[in-house]
């Protein structure tokens, strides 16, 4: 009986040192084989039955497969599934890409993508610009100077125009039929600068708390503020129409040029017009209401108040006694 329960101590001490303290002991000196000879070694004789306390299987290297489920494991975060998105490039979308545009600062740059004849711009001529841009652009700057409409500001806005793009546009060969005046106003690079000085008179309005038909008034007064100079004496030519950014860059012009410009504005703005052709004149219509007062041409089904681009002080309604009771030709712009 002591024996047994010398064996069952000394069993006790060495399971201590296995389980409780791994760090300090050799895993190899308590092996079943090494703990049963060390213990007979110490008594002197054999004292174990293997097959009456089975210590092979309870402490040595054949542990039961029952036990192996308690030893911990490090628990890790499931690996992410791997997903074979295709990822889209910026224009590749459900919808077509939007059209190119390009921004107009106070220097504008020339635009290079043009529209053909026939296109969605309205050109009908083959006389249609396409003007590249050169590598070195030379801008020259262009300030206007003049009185608000209402006499209450003084304005000055100041822009630039590419000296190349300007020459290009003055040497082409003009459209001298009312008819084909919007190919001057529709064409993009002029639209482009056109936007340019609006975008200028919509910040000068905004400032001076003008309303939407104080705006009007404001760019109709910055038109008619241009100087008039006959063809004759800038170009040599009895008739010159120009293209607005001819008459912005040239800061001159006559009837049917401050006129172009103006229903160019009036475009820009969302104003429908149109043109309004005498012999020897050329003039602006506005669209209005009926309670608009003035002089107005009615063209299908729709009311456009005479504009006097030439000179400073004419309303819109106001019309020079010399075309009061004269018919004219009307031409729609937008």
């Amino acid at each position: 009986m002591k024996k047994v329960l010398l064996v069952i101590l000394v069993a006790c001490i060495a399971a201590y040192f296995y389980y409780e303290q791994p760090q300090l002991v050799d895993s190899d000196f308590f092996s079943a084989d090494n703990w049963k000879s060390g213990v007979e070694d110490i008594l002197g004789r054999d004292v174990f039955d293997d097959d009456l306390y089975g210590i092979d299987e309870q402490i040595g290297g054949h542990i039961p497969s029952d036990i192996t489920q308690t030893t911990t494991a490090k628990v890790t975060k499931p690996a992410a599934k791997k997903t074979t998105t295709t990822k889209k490039s910026v224009t590749d979308t459900s919808k077509p890409p939007a059209a190119t545009t390009t921004t107009v600062t106070a220097a504008p740059a020339p635009v290079t993508t043009l529209p053909q004849e026939g296109g969605p711009l309205g050109f009908y001529d083959d006389r249609v610009p396409d003007y590249m841009p050169t590598s070195s652009p030379d801008y020259i700057s262009k300030t206007f100077s003049w009185g608000s409409y209402d006499g209450r500001y003084n304005f000055t806005i100041t822009l630039s125009i590419d000296r190349h793009m300007y020459e290009y546009y003055h040497s082409l060969t003009r459209y001298y039929d009312l008819a084909d005046f919007k190919n001057y106003i529709d064409d993009q690079n002029n639209a482009e600068i056109v936007k340019c000085v609006a975008d200028q008179l919509r910040d000068l309005a905004q400032k001076c708390d003008y309303s939407q038909s104080e705006l009007v008034q404001e760019t109709v007064n910055f038109v008619q503020n241009i100087t008039y100079r006959y063809d004759s004496d800038t170009t040599g030519e009895r008739e010159f129409p120009r293209y607005p950014l001819e008459t912005i860059y040239d800061q001159c012009g006559d009837c049917e040029d401050s006129s172009i410009l103006l229903a160019a504005f009036l475009k820009e703005l969302g104003y429908g017009n149109v043109l309004i052709a005498y012999d020897d004149h050329v003039a602006v219509g506005i669209q209005g209401e009926g309670s608009l007062s003035g002089s107005y041409f009615e063209y299908e089904g729709v009311r456009y108040y005479y504009i006097e681009t030439t000179n400073r002080g004419w309303d819109i309604g106001h019309m020079p006694d010399e075309y009061r009771g004269t018919s004219a030709k009307i031409y729609r712009i937008y």
